[in-house]
């Protein structure tokens, strides 16, 4: 999996925001009602890295655009960051969409599965959903 450094400017009380699909096992709900992501909105099988946007460059709007998935979670930059082990955050725009907010959460390169699922269910954990899916009742 290619590692990318940790962006310092990418501040820490930076906003996060990953696409969240209509599924829901990506949803855990609370016992007080609430609703929050669950760990599989931050595990990827695959590369292990994970597509977010930077808030601050973009709109919740353009985030969602025409993607099939309606909701977005979000996280602070460090999150990531201070998860065991520390992953890093990385400014990678996409060319060719006009957005620069594409960022990445990578993991480090010697990271294991295991230590991916228990990095994302701390983020899960410190994620609040900034467009929920409806509620339960």
């Amino acid at each position: 999996m290619p590692q990318y450094p940790d962006d310092p400017s990418i501040r820490d009380a930076d906003e996060l925001w990953r696409r969240v699909p209509d599924q829901a096992e990506w949803w855990k709900w609370e016992s007080d009602g609430s609703v929050r992501p669950s760990s599989a909105a931050f595990f990827d099988n695959r590369s292990g890295e994970l597509s977010v946007h930077l808030g601050r460059l973009t709109t919740q709007d353009r985030v969602l655009g025409t993607y099939p998935q309606p909701y977005l979670a979000e996280i602070l930059a460090e999150v990531p960051r201070s998860v065991v082990p520390p992953h890093a955050v990385a400014h990678v725009p996409e060319e060719g969409d006009g957005d620069d907010s594409h960022c990445l959460i990578c993991p480090p390169d010697n990271c294991t599965s295991n230590e991916r699922r228990k990095a994302a269910k701390a983020m899960a954990k410190r994620a609040r959903f900034r467009v929920p899916p409806p509620s339960s009742s």
